[in-house]
């Protein structure tokens, strides 16, 4: 548990529990060059439509509570974090990883299936509008903060806030 309240709680999932691409389809070369962001990243929709339902039960999809979610633009180089959305599910961006992971050693994460493959995405846009921060196995972010292509596989950890 990260944070709570007198009504909700914010979780994380310790181990990441896939791996995907932010967004397969950057890698086409007709889109090379465009931009994604939260909004409209292949990652948003998988957690909110596939995983959920697939997941968890009716009855655990009614204490998952929809979420606000606010991505800041990029800490270093100011590229847009795009438009808020409402999720129920989503993956941390910058400065909440920060804030609840202040160390390399806390932001590691492990993926039981393949543990050598340990990186993990964050929602933040990285240095250009085709990538997206991560966080590497070591806990450092991937290339400072300038991210990688939105079309690479890495980690998902999604958090979310529960009824309680």
């Amino acid at each position: 548990m990260l944070a709570k309240n007198d009504t909700s709680a914010y979780v994380i999932t310790k181990d990441i529990i896939e791996f995907l691409s932010y967004d397969p389809y950057m890698n086409d070369p007709e889109k090379m060059g465009g931009s994604i962001t939260w909004e409209t990243s292949a990652v948003r929709k998988w957690l909110n439509e596939d995983f959920i339902n697939t997941c968890f039960s009716e009855e655990e999809q009614s204490m998952i509570l929809e979420t606000m979610v606010v991505t800041a633009d990029n800490p270093k180089y100011g590229t847009s974090g795009g438009n808020d959305t409402k999720d129920k599910l989503f993956i941390m961006e910058y400065d909440e990883v920060m804030k609840y992971f202040e160390t390399d050693e806390a932001r590691k994460a492990v993926a039981p299936a393949n543990p050598e493959h340990s990186s993990y995405f964050l929602r933040t846009p990285g240095r250009e509008a085709n990538m997206v921060l991560n966080v590497a196995a070591d806990g450092k972010f991937v290339k400072d903060e300038a991210g990688q292509n939105v079309w690479y596989t890495s980690g998902i950890r999604p958090v979310l806030w529960i009824a309680i």
